[in-house]
């Protein structure tokens, strides 16, 4: 700790209240050292990692973009955009994440940050280029991946087929001639429907369900470029009807089974963005460059991830844990002891255990003694040179 700029004296201090040491201001410089491609592999080789011991479970996935607001014109990357709900222009940027919707594992397999004008959709694309390149093919990751209807468009939905080779479901906007169709033909009694009871967020919801197999959409030019299965689901909120509309290339499941998919996106709102924003803090960039903020963000997956990874693992122990990350507070993130190594001339940046930095510390130090020797220096100089640079 006391080679990246760490005090004994903090480290004592800190030990003695039990808190963590890793300010904000030194992670920041460390972190804008980092280009975002190098973020982008570190992210990558954890879910490989991940995968090889078989963490990741399921094939059902989650697509979400949040916002990131910030405040002056000197954020590096930031864009600026009119919000309709704060009737004012926001500065700052859009982040994208993929995430897995099988209960108790939803890990975050992949993120793309761009300025908040950015469209989602070329996000995601990075995302599941990024997975491409980095050795894990979508189609192998991903079945079915569930998309709100900021991902609309007909174009769009078929790249995911033909260039991606995976299902995509999602849901179609109110204001898109696809959805008043559906709608028109259900009150019209063309499309036949039937009554199933399914639960949302643990309470029970009637619903009047209907299903369009091998339905041809266009897109905005009027060209047929798409067939999918159109799902129609009505209910009531508030004592006022709500008409639902769903588009999907999978037909494997009842069409119930779709609208219980779509509202599993929940999860993407509680154990993803808000989890990410209350527990990890991550829309608060940690400072102005760009380089800072996306290596930020994924260590921050990247620890989620683990978290959540350990809590499965051993979940008599989660509370304690919690406890602990609520306790050690914005200052560190990292828990127990541990050693934080950066190497400036190659931008490494590692969290590790002391007993791990000791063995790295000693195979260094022989390293360093036999080259030494067998360039013809006495082991006495030897010993003494390899003291100094200690």
């Amino acid at each position: 700790m006391t080679e990246v700029g760490f005090t004994l004296k903090e480290l004592k201090q800190a030990a003695g209240r039990d808190r963590g040491v890793v300010h904000r201001d030194t992670l920041r410089n460390h972190l804008q050292r980092i280009e975002p491609g190098e973020s982008r592999c570190t992210l990558y080789r954890c879910v490989k990692l991940m995968r090889s011991k078989k963490l990741i479970r399921g094939k059902v996935f989650a697509a979400d973009g949040l916002k990131i607001r910030v405040y002056g014109k000197t954020y590096e990357g930031s864009g600026q955009v009119w919000d309709r709900e704060q009737r004012e222009m926001v500065r700052g940027y859009k982040l994208v994440i993929l995430m897995n919707l099988t209960p108790g594992r939803e890990y975050v397999v992949g993120c793309a940050l761009g300025p908040i004008q950015a469209d989602e959709r070329a996000l995601l694309r990075e995302i599941l280029t990024g997975l491409e390149e980095h050795g894990i093919a979508p189609e192998e990751l991903i079945d079915l991946l569930v998309l709100d209807r900021g991902y609309w468009g007909a174009d769009f939905l078929s790249e995911l087929r033909s260039r991606y080779h995976i299902h995509y479901l999602t849901l179609v906007p109110g204001n898109v001639a696809l959805h008043e169709d559906v709608v028109l033909r259900a009150r019209e009694g063309d499309l036949p429907t039937g009554e199933v009871h399914l639960d949302k967020n643990g309470e029970g919801v009637a619903l009047t369900v209907g299903y369009l197999p091998d339905f041809a959409v266009q897109n905005e030019r009027g060209k047929q470029v798409l067939r999918c299965n159109v799902i129609y689901g009505r209910t009531c909120r508030q004592d006022k009807p709500l008409d639902l509309v769903l588009v999907t290339s999978h037909g494997e499941y009842k069409p119930q089974k779709y609208i219980q998919l779509y509202w599993r996106r929940w999860a993407m709102e509680n154990e993803g963005v808000r989890h990410l924003n209350q527990v990890w803090g991550i829309k608060r960039p940690v400072g102005r460059k760009l380089n800072a903020i996306f290596a930020h963000i994924v260590m921050l997956l990247c620890l989620s991830n683990a978290v959540r990874a350990f809590e499965a693992r051993y979940p008599q122990e989660q509370e304690a844990t919690r406890e602990k990350m609520r306790r050690r507070g914005q200052r560190s993130y990292l828990l127990d002891r541990g050693c934080v190594v950066f190497l400036p001339d190659r931008r490494i940046y590692a969290v590790m255990s002391s007993a791990r930095f000791a063995d790295l510390v000693k195979e260094r130090t022989l390293d360093k003694l036999q080259r030494l020797v067998q360039s013809g220096v006495s082991l006495e100089d030897a010993i003494a040179e390899v003291k100094r640079e200690l």
